[in-house]
């Protein structure tokens, strides 16, 4: 590689990512096999370390492609194909590092984890969706007659205590399909253990549950604040400030995205499909640089100062009955605890 692209790692790995030079060699062994081209009689292929340097800096900085046109000398039609590809390379070589637990017994270990750092009982993590803004073709004959309107994907995520990502999924739409989608499989394929008391003095069984906000829909595995007029001092008061600090992991896990991969805060030209491995590719890249990382390396980080994606919308509330009983009784044990 030309020197100008050596200093081009160090600033975006190291400053921009917070990824070792090691880190980025590792990660280009992994993936330079899947995105290396041949060099024709006509022209020099680009470097597979060059598309992956490419990458890194698109989504560390959000610069347009007539920007790093200038940097690389790479054309912007060819990063266009380039960049979407090596995103869902890098997902396919990290795909280790973003997952659900798959049994029972690694379930309770992220919950013991949870309630160890976060005081909060039966939490199997912390859920969240933001807004990812897009600006895709509605309609084209070249590159240059190209119509655009704007539009957003939801970014939906679970974070562990760490504010490392468990799951990750994009929708389209509002959110809604992939609620639909992760509640079906926290109801049937994900082995969540069965509901249990929070103590030996109780007799009410409570699920194990992810710690939502108002955005999601109250159900047998996501609790969320109560709302309304909530006196200050009362037993619900309490639970949602409780609640509220126990989704620190998922502000965090957000605000550390969102300060790290400048792309996610600008509006990204490309479809709605195409835009779902480069947002994706962010996330996985995030569990991975942060796969040596202490629970205290985030106590002083600020979401607020990273900026913050939108947050998807209040989901109206519509809870059963026994919901609400059993909210209460954890609001009455977190009052006592």
């Amino acid at each position: 590689m030309l020197p100008v692209l050596e200093d081009l790692i160090d600033s975006t790995v190291g400053y921009s990512l917070g990824m070792t030079r090691e880190d980025f060699e590792y990660l280009h062994g992994l993936i330079g096999p899947k995105i290396a081209r041949m060099d024709t009689f006509l022209r020099r292929a680009i470097s597979s370390k060059e598309r992956f340097l490419i990458t890194l800096r698109y989504l560390a900085t959000g610069e347009s492609y007539s920007s790093m046109q200038e940097i690389f000398q790479v054309s912007k039609q060819l990063m266009s194909r380039m960049i979407p590809e090596v995103c869902g390379s890098l997902i396919e070589v990290l795909q280790d590092y973003v997952k659900l637990p798959e049994n029972k017994e690694e379930w309770l270990r992220v919950s013991q984890e949870y309630e160890n750092r976060w005081k909060f009982p039966h939490a199997i993590g912390a859920v969240e969706g933001r807004y990812v803004a897009l600006k895709a073709p509605m309609s084209s004959e070249t590159e240059h007659s190209q119509t655009k309107r704007n539009c957003n994907v939801v970014l939906l995520g679970v974070v562990d205590s760490n504010s490392n990502f468990m799951y990750a999924d994009i929708d389209s739409s509002d959110g809604a399909l992939c609620l639909t989608k992760l509640n079906a499989m926290l109801e049937n394929d994900l082995h969540i253990p069965e509901p249990e008391e929070l103590d030996m003095f109780s007799t009410v069984k409570v699920p194990y549950m992810l710690l939502g906000d108002n955005g999601f829909p109250f159900s047998k595995h996501c609790i969320r604040p109560f709302e309304d007029a909530v006196s200050p001092g009362s037993i619900e008061n309490h639970f949602n400030e409780r609640l509220s600090i126990a989704r620190c992991p998922v502000e965090n896990a957000f605000g550390v995205l969102n300060n790290k991969f400048k792309i996610l805060s600008r509006a990204i030209l490309m479809d709605a499909a195409v835009a779902r491995k480069v947002v994706l590719a962010t996330v996985y890249l995030h569990n991975f640089v942060r796969r040596n990382y202490s629970a205290e390396d985030d106590e002083h980080f600020d979401p607020e100062s990273a900026g913050l994606m939108p947050s998807i919308e209040h989901t109206p509330l519509d809870p059963s009955a026994e919901l609400m009983e059993m909210r209460m009784h954890v609001a009455n044990y977190l009052a006592s605890n």
